[in-house]
């Protein structure tokens, strides 16, 4: 334990130890009791946008039950985090570092699923990367291109 202990100070002390601390501000989180009033079959696209604003992205998708419909998503990110982070020289011309983040992993979201009138077919709110995961969003084509 001792010599696990040692090791690891002296790499730290050979090495250069950074801290710091960030705080992450993307858009509002959209209002809990307003995602509560959501109802599948009976909420139209003016009540969502009115209820939540304009989405950060819309998709065309296959609705539901067939046709074409589409996907509106919202995203927000609040925190604060604490991170510190090692470099550890292995030679005169290497080292060794490890720093690891990426927002999208936790962005908060709301997505919706709209069919071909607009009606909201489902929704799903929580981890965008994870309620995203399964959507891709389809490729545009220009008339002339078609």
């Amino acid at each position: 334990m001792r010599r696990a202990l040692f090791l690891a100070l002296a790499a730290a002390l050979t090495g250069c130890l950074s801290g710091s601390y960030g705080r992450t501000n993307g858009d509002q989180p959209l209002p809990a009791e307003r995602m509560a009033e959501l109802r599948a079959g009976e909420t139209d696209l003016t009540a969502c946008l009115a209820a939540f604003g304009a989405p950060r992205w819309v998709w065309e998708q296959p609705a539901k039950g067939g046709g074409e419909g589409a996907v509106l998503v919202w995203g927000w990110l609040d925190e604060s985090d604490f991170a510190l982070s090692l470099s550890v020289p292995l030679g005169e011309q290497a080292s060794a570092n490890f720093d690891y983040r990426q927002l999208d992993a936790r962005t908060q979201g709301l997505v919706l699923f709209f069919d071909q009138r607009w009606i909201l077919c489902d929704w799903r709110s929580g981890l965008l990367v994870e309620l995203t995961r399964d959507l891709r969003p389809r490729p545009a084509f220009l008339e002339e291109d078609a």
